[in-house]
């Protein structure tokens, strides 16, 4: 990793601290989802169309579950920033039910179409391999 602000390396100074901070991050279990070939560049890694088809609908099925478990507050600094956090923390405990309620519709139809376009590439095999059989039937016909 190099960093380079305004023309000055400054790998030395803020490499450590980010370093630090991806492996806190990496160790952390909320971000365990995404390590792997659980992201969209591994779509590109795909020799074939069923095998793209299957990381797409794999990622799909992985990525479409909303989920509000942890959530961190922003802060900004000093008493200000506390003050702030403490409403918000304070509004985010109050209204969080009807972000649950939300959610929990969301995920639904989130899984639905997930299993919708898993359904469809299903299907869309069953029929390529259907028409190769009636292909290999029709030429062996001849």
């Amino acid at each position: 990793m190099k960093i380079i602000i305004a023309n000055i390396d400054r790998t030395a100074e803020f490499g450590p601290a980010l370093k630090s901070g991806a492996d806190n991050l990496a160790g952390d279990p909320v971000h365990a989802g995404v390590l792997g070939q659980q992201h969209a560049l591994s779509l590109r890694d795909a020799k074939s169309e069923p095998e793209f088809l299957d990381r797409w609908t794999e990622l799909v099925r992985r990525k479409s579950h909303v989920d509000v478990a942890k959530f961190d507050v922003p802060r900004k600094p000093g008493t200000a920033g506390a003050v702030i956090q403490s409403v918000r923390i304070f509004l985010w405990k109050l209204l969080r039910y009807q972000h649950d309620r939300i959610v929990s519709r969301q995920n639904f139809v989130n899984s639905q179409l997930a299993a919708t376009l898993e359904f469809q590439r299903d299907e869309i095999r069953r029929l390529r391999e259907r028409v190769d059989k009636l292909d290999r039937n029709a030429d062996g016909a001849k």
